[in-house]
């Protein structure tokens, strides 16, 4: 079932609902004074949203092998008696490939861009609240 599905139309929903979660709980957050309290409890937020979509992502591609093991391999020659048989079992076995390094893909992007953000937002408010602590000695 879930073969036939394009990964984008199961990721691409995850990663906006998780998107629009983010914002929401990030627009609560920025309200707090402490800066550096901010700034954990964002960095926090962060990495709970790329485990939640690579869980997704996980999910998705981890129904994928079983797909290609109960296709099982030709015992022998004998087994494939006609070009439209090992046609079929590369087709299938293409699809499922395929399905697999596109939300591959997808969890690269999304991992990378989460991350180096959320680090580089981290460190710039850390360095803000140090340069601003060093300031009022």
């Amino acid at each position: 079932m879930l073969s036939s599905i394009n990964t984008l139309w199961i990721l691409a929903p995850a990663f906006l609902i998780i998107t629009v979660i983010l914002l929401i709980n990030r627009r609560r957050i920025n309200q707090d004074p402490h800066i550096v309290k901010r700034s954990f409890r964002l960095l926090k937020l962060y990495l709970i949203s790329i485990g939640s979509f690579t869980a997704i992502a996980w999910l998705v591609v981890s129904s994928f092998p079983a797909i290609l093991t109960t296709f099982g391999y030709p015992d022998t020659v004998e087994s494939i008696q006609t070009t439209e048989q090992i046609l079929d079992y590369l087709q299938q076995y293409n699809r499922a490939l395929t399905t697999t390094m596109n939300a591959f893909s997808l969890f690269l992007f999304a991992f990378t861009v989460w991350l180096l953000s959320s680090i580089y937002e981290f460190a710039k408010t850390i360095t803000h609240a140090l340069i601003e602590k060093q300031s009022r000695l």
